[in-house]
C-alpha cells in the first residue's frame, strides 16, 4: 500500500525523482495517467491490470506543489467547517 506525502523536485530535464520506498513499491513498472484535480495517477502494472476504476490506496498522485497546497487548504477548510457544524448541533 502506498501512503504518505513527499515534497518533490524536478531535475534540469523536468524529471521527477521518487523516494526510495515508492520506487521499490513501483519497481515492477508503472502506468501514468491523468488524475483528478490536475494531478497525475501512477499505478503499478498489477494495479492497472486488475481494476478499471481504483481508489487512491493503490496508486500515487503527483501534484503541482501550488495546486496541492490549494487543494489541502480547501479540504482542511471543509473539515473545519464540518467540525464546527457538528459542535454547534451538540450544544
Amino acid at each position: 500500500m502506498l501512503l504518505g506525502e513527499y515534497e518533490h523536485t524536478l531535475d534540469d530535464k523536468n524529471r521527477l525523482t521518487l523516494p526510495a520506498k515508492v520506487r521499490q513499491a513501483l519497481g515492477g513498472g508503472v502506468v501514468v495517467t491523468r488524475g483528478m484535480d490536475g494531478c497525475l495517477f501512477v499505478f503499478t502494472r498489477e494495479g492497472w491490470d486488475e481494476f478499471v476504476v481504483a481508489g487512491v490506496r493503490d496508486h500515487v498522485e503527483i501534484w503541482d506543489r501550488a495546486a496541492w497546497r490549494k487543494q489541502l487548504k480547501e479540504v482542511e477548510g471543509s473539515v473545519e467547517l464540518v467540525a464546527e457544524r457538528l459542535a454547534a448541533k451538540q450544544d
